[in-house]
């Protein structure tokens, strides 16, 4: 049988407090407006711009004595509950479990380790707005410059915090960022150093896959940062969020391309044998490269940061005489 991670464990917990909750007892010790303050910014008088039509006077306010929204200009009024299911488009049921995960501060993601993806089943993708939400409250970006990101970067990738775990967010766009769905998101819990997945979001994904649509020929990472920031300095970089995590399917992406470039970490046995297999999967077009010794780091990312410049970089994958 296998060995519940802490991070089910608390899931479990959390599902037994919530189901033996009355609505009324669940509406006491959710914060309402921390909940509608993901979707909407007050002003200094408690208004904002109504979500749910194109209101330019600021219009709705959220009343937390009550626990009720209203909107002067569309009519439109409720509880919390009711707010999350007309805003995502859930169930009554979902909204309920929806608005008790955000605000259940005792579910932490401090101490917990990666689940493997079949442990968890897949909720679907994330609603933009909450993507929109989480960008919104990216307040401070220090680690990320830190990162070598430019704000473009994450702005257009819509890069976010959550406050409720205290980390920061990348979004797995299906598509072009911003015009597309979320397959999953990632947090990045920077005490630790390490990605894990949204809680039903833990599944193989691809990063970048937009890139395919504008380039002959692809660069596929083992990493969330390594790909955002080769994307960044110019390469049609991809990124798996794990290395056991590429499908199958995907090779019909790749079958157009002139090359696929399949990139592992430094001195990583196990990630380079992953990598070799998902290049013969591929094709004949498909090989390894390993990155250079030269530079200090254990990928791409890591590199950068010990002064691989984006310049020497671009040479290394694009120039001919080094494949």
């Amino acid at each position: 049988m296998p060995i519940e991670t802490p991070q089910i464990e608390k899931k479990q917990d959390s599902q037994r407090k919530l189901f033996s909750l009355s609505i009324e007892e669940i509406k006491q010790q959710v914060d309402g407006y921390s909940v509608i303050s993901t979707f909407v910014r007050f002003n200094s008088k408690g208004m904002s711009n109504c979500p749910f039509h194109n209101d330019k006077t600021a219009s709705f306010i959220y009343y937390p004595n009550s626990g009720k929204y209203h909107c002067f200009g569309c009519g439109v009024h409720g509880d919390i509950f009711d707010f999350v299911e007309r805003k995502l488009d859930l169930t009554a049921g979902e909204a309920l479990e929806w608005v008790w995960e955000y605000n259940d501060f005792d579910f932490s993601l401090h101490d917990v380790k990666p689940i493997p993806f079949e442990r968890v089943s897949y909720k679907g993708p994330v609603h933009i707005d909450v993507i929109k939400g989480w960008h919104k409250d990216l307040k401070n970006r220090s680690w990320l410059y830190q990162r070598r990101l430019f704000d473009d970067t994450i702005d257009d990738n819509m890069i976010g915090w959550s406050t409720r775990q205290q980390a920061h967010v990348f979004p797995y766009w299906t598509g072009k960022p911003g015009h597309s769905e979320v397959e999953i998101v990632q947090y990045r819990i920077n005490r630790t150093g390490i990605y894990i997945g949204m809680e039903g979001h833990y599944r193989k994904a691809l990063l970048n896959r937009h890139l395919l649509d504008t380039n002959s020929w692809a660069i596929i990472f083992v990493g969330t940062m390594d790909a955002l920031l080769a994307a960044q300095d110019g390469l049609p970089a991809l990124g798996l969020n794990g290395i056991h995590m590429f499908k199958p399917e995907w090779v019909e992406l790749f079958k157009d391309k002139d090359r696929v470039v399949v990139v592992p970490d430094k001195d990583n046995e196990q990630e380079y044998n992953a990598a070799v297999k998902i290049s013969k999967l591929i094709g004949s077009h498909a090989y390894v490269k390993q990155l250079p010794e030269s530079i200090e780091g254990k990928d791409y990312s890591d590199m950068r940061m010990n002064g691989w410049s984006p310049l020497v970089a671009q040479l290394y994958f694009k120039a001919e005489g080094l494949f």
